[in-house]
C-alpha cells in the first residue's frame, strides 16, 4: 500500500462527506495502492452513520467514544497499511497530484520524514507553519517508518501545537521536513471571527510546553518570555484575557511532570536558524552599508532576527509591528509601533523576522509601498521540480517565485530585452473552453486600442519548447496597442507552467469566462462527439457521452475550483478577470466594456458599432436530455457548491435542477469504465 489518508472529524458531516467524495473520485492513483481512514471523535451530528451508510468499505471507519483532539489521528496511524501517512483536515484535500508527487519524492530521499504543500485558503490567501522544519497538520505526508521509530502525537497536546511536537522528535532524530510552493492543498476552513477559547488556552499552554520540554538555557528562558508576550497580545486582542490565565495556570501545573529532551545544537538549528540568520544579515549590511536597521515585524521567532541584528551591530530603530494586537508592545527595549510610526525615522533597511511561507510575501509587498530601500527576507521557498518532469531528481529543488525568495537587497531586477520585432502579451484569455471566449475575443479584437493576432494559439500549453521569439513575433504588429491572445487550454495549464507565464509576464491581465458546469460539459461533449466527428447526434450511443463526461479532459475543464487555486496560487487575484457565459445575453455590453477596462483601455468608448446579439461558432443546438443533466448535476454538484460559496448570487442559477440524480447513476456509469484518472493538465 503506497499511501494512507488519515482524516479526523468532530461535527462537521457535510465538509467531511464533501472531502471523502472529492478523494474518492479524483484521487490520481489506482485505488488499490490506498486507503482511507476517517477517526471520528464522538461527533453527536451523525457524521459517523451518514460516513458508513453513504461509502460503505471504501472509507475505514474508526468511531471513538470520547474527543481526543488532533491525537486522534493515532487511532488511524497505528492501523494504517501504507508506506506514507497522508494527514488532512475534514476541510482539506489535496490538488492535481499533490499526494503521488510526495510520495515519488520520498521514494527517492529516504531522510525525509515529511513532504508539505502549500495551502490554499477560500480568500486566496494561504497558510503555513512559523516554521521551518515543521511541517502543517492538514497537508502533509509523513513516512510510516519515521512514526514507528520516533512515535506519535502526544496525547497531552489535545489541539495546537501537536505538529511541532512531533516536529521536533523528527528533527532531533536526524529526519528532514521539507516543504514545496507547487504542491497544492485546499482548505476550506471558515475564515474571521476571534479564536475560542480553547484555541487561545492551548496556544499559550502548548507553546510553553514546547520549551520545557525541547530548549536548554539561555533558549529555554528566552523562547519561553518571547512566546508568552506573544501569545498574550493574541488573547488580548481576542477578548479572552481569562483563557490565557488558565493557559499559565495549567503549564505550571504540568511542567514539573513534563519529560526533559533538549535538542541537540544542530537540530536547534535546523529548526530556529539562528546561526543561518546571522551570517544573512551579516552579508546584507556589508553589501548594502547598512547601520540602522527596521525589523519587520515580530514574527514567532523574532529572537533569532533581533540577535541577528544586535551581532552585526546594527541599531534597530524599531519593530514594526506587522498587526494591531502587537502595537505598544516593548520587545526587549525596541518599541513595537505600527508601520507608519516605525519608518517615519528612515531606516537604512528592513529585516522582516516573519519565516511563515505563506505571510513573508504578502509582508513584503506591504512594506515595499512604504519603502524604496533594501528589505531582507530571511526565507526562501521551493518548488519541486524531480516527480513533475523525469530525469531531474538529481537537482529537484529551484527557487520559487522571487517574490517570496530571499535577497540580501531587493534591487529591480535587471529588464529582458524586448525585440524590436516582437512582444509579450499584456493580457491572455486562459478559458474556459465553450463558455464563450470566442464571442469574447472577437469583441475585444473590434476595439482599435487593441491587437490580437489570431484565437489559440496553445504556445503554453502544445507548444512550450518552442522559440520565444516567434511567440514574440506574433504581436509585432500591435505598435502602441494592447495585445493579447485567448486560448482555453490554458485554463488547465499545470502550476509549473503558469509559474513560467509570469516569470516572462508577471504583470499580464488575466481572463476567464466561466459557465454552469452542466452546459459547459454538454456542449464539450456535443462539440468532440457530434461536430468534429461528422456524425448526427442520434448515431452517438449513450455510453460515448457517459465516457466523455468522466473522462479527465472533460472534468479537469469543469472543475473551476481547482482552476482557480492554481492560478491564483501564482498570480494576484487583481491581475484576474472573470465574467460568466450567462452575461452574454443578459449584460453584454457591460461585460465587453468590464473586459477592456481590466485590460487595461480606461475609456472603452462607444460599442453600439459591435454585434453583441452575433453568436460565434455555435455548436450543435440540441437541448440537454434530462438523464444527461441529472448525471451531470450530481458529478459536479461538490464544485458549484463551492462556487456558490465564492460567488454567490452571480452563479446562484447554477444549482437550479429539476430533480435530483441519483448515486446509482454514477455509480452504473463508472463501474468497468477505463476512465483516465484527473491529473491537473496537459503536459
Amino acid at each position: 500500500m503506497d499511501f494512507s489518508y488519515v482524516i479526523i472529524t468532530y461535527n462537521r458531516r457535510e465538509r467531511l462527506l464533501s472531502t471523502l467524495e472529492r478523494l474518492l473520485r479524483l484521487t490520481p492513483a489506482p485505488r488499490r495502492r490506498w486507503e482511507l481512514f476517517v477517526v471520528d471523535n464522538a461527533s453527536t451530528d451523525g457524521s459517523a452513520d451518514a460516513v458508513e451508510q453513504r461509502f460503505g468499505n471504501q472509507v475505514n471507519l474508526i468511531r471513538l467514544d470520547r474527543n481526543l483532539g488532533m491525537p486522534a489521528r493515532n487511532a488511524a496511524i497505528s492501523r494504517a497499511s501504507g508506506r506514507y501517512i497522508v494527514l488532512l483536515d475534514d476541510d482539506s484535500h489535496p490538488l492535481d497530484d499533490a499526494v503521488t508527487c510526495c510520495v515519488r519524492y520520498m521514494d527517492q530521499h529516504e531522510r525525509t520524514a515529511a513532504v508539505s504543500g502549500r495551502v490554499l485558503l477560500n480568500d486566496g490567501r494561504s497558510e503555513a507553519s512559523a516554521f521551518p522544519g515543521v511541517f502543517i497538520g492538514c497537508a502533509t505526508v509523513l513516512r510510516s517508518a519515521a512514526l514507528e521509530q520516533v512515535g506519535l502525537f502526544d496525547e497531552r497536546f489535545f489541539r495546537q501545537a501537536e505538529e511541532y511536537d512531533l516536529s521536533f522528535r523528527l528533527v532531533a532524530a536526524g529526519w528532514r521536513i521539507e516543504r514545496f510552493e507547487n504542491l497544492l492543498f485546499r482548505h476550506e476552513k471558515h475564515l474571521g471571527g476571534r479564536p475560542g477559547d480553547l484555541a487561545v488556552r492551548m496556544d499559550l499552554r502548548n507553546n510553553l510546553l514546547l520549551t520545557q520540554r525541547y530548549l536548554g538555557e539561555p533558549q529555554r528562558t528566552i523562547y519561553r518570555e518571547d512566546w508568552t508576550q506573544r501569545y498574550l497580545a493574541l488573547a488580548r486582542h481576542a477578548d479572552q484575557r481569562g483563557a490565557a490565565d488558565q493557559a499559565l495556570d495549567e503549564f505550571e501545573a504540568m511542567r514539573s511532570d513534563e519529560p526533559h529532551q533538549p535538542l541537540t545544537d544542530s537540530a536547534f538549528e535546523e529548526l530556529f536558524q539562528w546561526q543561518h540568520q546571522a551570517e544573512h544579515v551579516a552579508a546584507w549590511v556589508n553589501e548594502n552599508k547598512i547601520q540602522r536597521v527596521l525589523i519587520g515585524d515580530l514574527g514567532k521567532n523574532i529572537h533569532a532576527t533581533w540577535r541577528a541584528c544586535r551581532q552585526a551591530g546594527l541599531d534597530i530603530t524599531a519593530i514594526a509591528s506587522g498587526a494591531p494586537m502587537f502595537d505598544g508592545l516593548d520587545y526587549r527595549g525596541t518599541t513595537v509601533i505600527n508601520d507608519a510610526e516605525a519608518l517615519a525615522p528612515r531606516p537604512d533597511g528592513i529585516v522582516i523576522s516573519n519565516i511563515n511561507p505563506a505571510q513573508v510575501g504578502p509582508r513584503l509587498e506591504q512594506l515595499r509601498t512604504r519603502f524604496d530601500g533594501p528589505i531582507l527576507t530571511l526565507r526562501q521557498g521551493r518548488d519541486l521540480v524531480g516527480p513533475m518532469q523525469p530525469g531531474q531528481m538529481d537537482n529537484p529543488l529551484v527557487p520559487f517565485d522571487h517574490r517570496h525568495a530571499e535577497t540580501f537587497s531587493l534591487k529591480p531586477l535587471p529588464r529582458r530585452r524586448l525585440f524590436q520585432w516582437g512582444r509579450l502579451p499584456d493580457f491572455l484569455g486562459i478559458g474556459a473552453q465553450k463558455a464563450g471566449t470566442s464571442w469574447l475575443a472577437k469583441h475585444l479584437a473590434a476595439h482599435p486600442r487593441v491587437h490580437m493576432p489570431t484565437k489559440e494559439i496553445h504556445y503554453f500549453n502544445q507548444r512550450p519548447g518552442q522559440s520565444l521569439d516567434r511567440y514574440r513575433a506574433l504581436f509585432a504588429k500591435a505598435r502602441r496597442r494592447l495585445c493579447g491572445e485567448f486560448t482555453p487550454g490554458y485554463s488547465v495549464l499545470p502550476v509549473e507552467r503558469i509559474r513560467r507565464i509570469a516569470e516572462l509576464m508577471p504583470r499580464v491581465k488575466l481572463l476567464l469566462l466561466l459557465r454552469d458546469p452542466v452546459e459547459r460539459a454538454w456542449s464539450q461533449a456535443l462539440m468532440n462527439l457530434v461536430a468534429y466527428s461528422d456524425r448526427s447526434y442520434e448515431e452517438v450511443d449513450d455510453q460515448e457521452f457517459y465516457h466523455h463526461f468522466l473522462s479527465a479532459h472533460s472534468r479537469q475543464r469543469t472543475d473551476y475550483p481547482a482552476m482557480l487555486d492554481r492560478w491564483l496560487s501564482v498570480f494576484d487575484a487583481g491581475q484576474l478577470w472573470i465574467g460568466f457565459f450567462e452575461q452574454i445575453t443578459t449584460e453584454p455590453r457591460q461585460l465587453v466594456r468590464s473586459a477592456l477596462k481590466h485590460i487595461g483601455v480606461d475609456e472603452p468608448g462607444d460599442l453600439d458599432h459591435l454585434p453583441l446579439g452575433e453568436v460565434v461558432n455555435r455548436g450543435p443546438n440540441i437541448a440537454i436530455p434530462p438523464h444527461f443533466q441529472r448525471f451531470l448535476r450530481h458529478l459536479y454538484a461538490d464544485q458549484i457548491a463551492q462556487m456558490v460559496e465564492r460567488f454567490g448570487e452571480r452563479v446562484a442559477g447554477w444549482q437550479t435542477s429539476p430533480e435530483h440524480a441519483h448515486r446509482a447513476d454514477i455509480a452504473r456509469h463508472t463501474a468497468g469504465s477505463p476512465l483516465e484518472q484527473p491529473t491537473g493538465g496537459p503536459s
